[in-house]
């Protein structure tokens, strides 16, 4: 699993830098810009292409790790059509969101040049507390089936829990996850009023009651611990400071300091872009790098072996994508 993370990383790296290298990114920018001159437009295409091109290049990976693989070790239920769809809308949502996040971050970049750091930080949490709110009504429906859990003997005790620790609802979820995967489990998901408990029919079926209330407590624990609002907080902080020193690494969602630890070396190897004004420079070229780097030292002490895996799947793609841009340079 590791491994299979490890290269998922590498190849979406890698699609990068073959936009980057071989002039495709700069020729799908001239495309569009025929195509259309309002700006915004040529951004979400972009985005758009981007994510479907991506896809592409990778599916024969995805096909092997989300399909046989799953099929192999029995969790898989689903025929290759279906299995087909779900990835096919989860590409055009990632294609819609995606661009759409792409199209204001780049709003933001012209409107305030000298402090883009700063608001596109703000714009990316909001980006990103929108998405958890809107995920369980109208995102996770694109997939799972949800019904009501109407059994009382069940659901009387997980509305206890709940309410014991703060998660004040009336209703549970049932996903239809048996129609796709053999796996168990069960989440709250959402923000404020959209927040909701869910559980999935396999949990139901293969589990005994305290075996179901044993899942949805530790669920219902990172409510309580606030692990959401953490992730966001986190999300912005690291954010803000990697733009600040100037990294083009796109950030996906950060949900452990482990992954503050990769990203630093990515930091470190991918060339920083130019910045004039002198009186961040000291912040951005020496601040900055030091705090983060006590912060992944830190980080590292605590790791495992998959965190080590994943800290140098990133060193080596930053490495990469720094002899791409240097390469790309020089050929220029």
């Amino acid at each position: 699993m590791p491994l299979a993370r490890a290269f998922s990383t590498v190849a979406a790296m890698a699609v990068a830098a073959i936009f980057l290298t071989t002039g495709l990114s700069a020729s799908l920018r001239d495309r569009l810009a025929r195509l259309t001159r309002f700006r915004p437009l040529q951004i979400f295409f972009y985005a758009a292409c981007y994510f479907l091109l991506a896809a592409i290049l990778t599916f024969p990976f995805t096909l092997y790790e989300s399909f046989f693989r799953e099929r192999a070790y029995g969790l898989l239920n689903q025929g290759f059509g279906a299995w087909m769809r779900d990835q096919i809308v989860g590409l055009l949502v990632t294609m819609v969101l995606g661009g759409l996040g792409m199209t204001m971050l780049y709003a933001v970049f012209r409107r305030a040049p000298r402090t883009w750091w700063i608001w596109g930080t703000a714009v990316s949490v909001l980006f990103l507390m929108v998405l958890i709110l809107i995920v369980p009504v109208f995102l996770l429906p694109l997939f799972l089936k949800s019904t009501e859990l109407t059994d009382e003997k069940v659901r009387g005790p997980i509305l206890a829990l709940a309410r014991s620790n703060g998660v004040q609802t009336d209703h549970v979820w049932v996903l239809g996850m048996s129609e796709q995967s053999n796996r168990v489990g069960g989440n709250v998901s959402g923000l404020g009023s959209t927040m909701r408990i869910s559980l999935n029919d396999n949990l139901l079926r293969r589990s005994s009651p305290a075996g179901v209330q044993a899942v949805m407590g530790h669920e219902i624990g990172h409510y309580v611990l606030h692990h959401v609002e953490h992730s966001i907080v986190a999300f912005g902080a690291v954010g803000l400071a990697l733009a600040l020193t100037g990294t083009f690494v796109t950030l996906a969602v950060i949900s452990s300091l482990s992954r503050l630890f990769a990203y630093l070396s990515c930091m470190l190897a991918v060339p920083r872009l130019d910045q004039t004004e002198s009186r961040i420079r000291w912040v951005k070229g020496i601040l900055l790098p030091l705090t983060a780097s006590a912060l992944c030292i830190w980080a590292a002490a605590q790791s495992g072996t998959r965190e080590w895996e994943a800290f140098l799947a990133f060193l080596l793609t930053g490495s990469f994508l720094y002899l791409a841009a240097r390469l790309s340079r020089r050929t220029a």
